[in-house]
């Protein structure tokens, strides 16, 4: 069994909101399609080297939800860790059906 790695991905039409809330905005592209070709790129060149990687889209709303009650900041770190948490609860949740 191999394990999953959540990989955040945004909405297309959240992304430039996400921009604004972000604290380290200035290490994202500019623009959705920009961050869509780099994140497919990554996201290609983590399963070449054998990672599970999976896409998991994220709601702008429910992402700060998040961030509010761990007190988080809005960066890299949370959203690599709301990932990685969104993954793995819909794991458990399909582990129970």
């Amino acid at each position: 069994m191999s394990v999953k790695v959540g990989f955040f991905w945004y909405k297309p039409e959240q992304y430039s909101l996400f921009l604004v809330v972000s604290e380290d905005r200035d290490t994202l592209p500019d623009g959705y399609a920009e961050w869509l070709a780099e994140a497919e790129k990554g996201l290609s060149d983590l399963r070449r080297r054998g990672v599970d990687a999976v896409k998991v889209e994220c709601d702008l709303m429910e992402f700060l939800s998040w961030c509010a009650k761990r007190g988080c900041r809005v960066n890299s770190n949370s959203r690599s860790q709301y990932a990685s948490e969104t993954l793995y609860k819909r794991s458990l949740q399909k582990s129970s059906r």
